[in-house]
């Protein structure tokens, strides 16, 4: 028995199609995670504005900090789940501060699949409000995730190939 057309397409296209992004999305996850505070940019300057929202993607809805900078068109940002950092940056931070933002350079952001003005590191008079540690946490936790997803991914690929591979050529002696 052979699989029908659109199992045939599945297998054939769609699965290792996903495994290959879900391994690209890893290898960029462990990457973000593996760089120091030395491999990432850092803007000084006048806080324009600092507002906590919320950013809708999808259909999910998540808090974040936005905070502008004089003389920058984009604004930084960060998703913490952990409501102290959101207490804590919205205490400490105040309109016309000079405070200290490190975050990726655009080809970090490329490679790690993300956003260039994504907060890694905020401190303000050398006092550190927000640790570079919390967020290569964030990417190594993701990118364990999605390797386990990715192997179990080919693992299930290469096993269908395999099993259809028997069954057609047992099925055609």
């Amino acid at each position: 028995m052979t699989p029908n057309k659109d199992l045939k397409f599945y297998i054939k296209y769609f699965l290792p199609g996903l495994a290959l992004i879900l391994t690209l999305i890893t290898a960029g996850q462990f990457y973000s995670s593996k760089l120091n505070e030395n491999d990432l940019k850092e803007v000084v300057g006048k806080v324009t504005l600092i507002k906590k929202d919320r950013y809708k993607h999808h259909k999910y809805t998540d808090d974040r900090i936005t905070i502008h900078i004089e003389g920058h068109s984009e604004p930084f940002y960060f998703f913490e789940n952990n409501i102290n950092y959101f207490n804590t940056i919205m205490e400490n931070v105040i309109e016309g501060e000079i405070i200290s933002i490190k975050h990726r350079t655009k080809l970090q952001s490329i490679i790690g699949t993300g956003s260039e003005f994504k907060i890694f590191k905020l401190s303000k008079n050398s006092i550190v409000l927000y640790n570079f540690e919390n967020t290569k946490q964030h990417f190594w936790n993701v990118g364990k995730f999605s390797f386990w997803a990715s192997l179990g991914l080919w693992i299930f690929y290469i096993w269908l190939k395999i099993k259809f591979k028997t069954k057609k050529a047992a099925h055609n002696s």
